[in-house]
């Protein structure tokens, strides 16, 4: 099944730019900064929820019997939720100004030329949503990490070694009251997790 293109052109700019971080802030304006919002406001489109899938109720006679099935038609429909606990409105003020003023992971300085594509990949395909910076204090509930990159090994398609980048966010630094792991219930969510740890 090849995954239908969507209808409807997305409001976003996916670029990196100042144009397109000034353009996306003006749109996200619009909806007082609620990224939910704003998706929400341009269905069928690059940015919908879903949108690299088939609609779930193509996938249904497929998938109905998978045991995940229903959490995942969830996601296809409304996006990915993790579960937890509420916050209070002071924790995500202070998180974000604690790493405001931390840098990135010194591998992001050591493999910078690699994480600035990884970067520019994510946009133009418009997994990442570029924002001036002076915006993240407005977004509501806005998280910040600071970003990595690790240099793995991996197998091209002649099965030969080779190299491959990811990058990485450092959720795992404490910082006080609030932390992004220990809010999470594990147990609940059924996806497997993954900790790379940038050298």
């Amino acid at each position: 099944m090849n995954s239908p293109v969507p209808k409807n052109k997305q409001q976003f700019i996916f670029a990196t730019t100042e144009e397109a971080k000034r353009h996306n802030a003006e749109i996200l304006c619009k909806f007082e900064f609620n990224i939910s919002q704003a998706i929400l406001a341009q269905p069928n489109s690059l940015i919908s929820f879903g949108s690299e899938f088939r609609h779930p109720m193509d996938l249904e006679p497929l998938l109905a019997d998978h045991p995940l099935w229903a959490d995942f038609k969830q996601i296809l429909l409304h996006g990915a939720t993790f579960p937890l606990r509420p916050i209070s409105t002071e924790e995500p003020s202070i998180y974000l100004h604690f790493h405001s003023t931390r840098e990135n992971h010194k591998s992001a300085d050591k493999l910078g030329e690699a994480l600035k594509k990884l970067i520019e990949s994510d946009v133009s395909h418009g997994f990442a949503l570029p924002l001036p910076r002076e915006l993240l204090f407005s977004i509501p509930n806005a998280s910040l990490a600071p970003l990595g990159c690790v240099d793995q090994d991996t197998i091209n398609e002649r099965g030969e070694r080779s190299k491959k980048f990811s990058m990485t966010h450092d959720h795992l630094f404490w910082v006080p009251l609030f932390i992004l792991l220990m809010r999470e219930s594990l147990k609940k969510i059924s996806h497997i997790v993954y900790i790379a740890s940038p050298s």
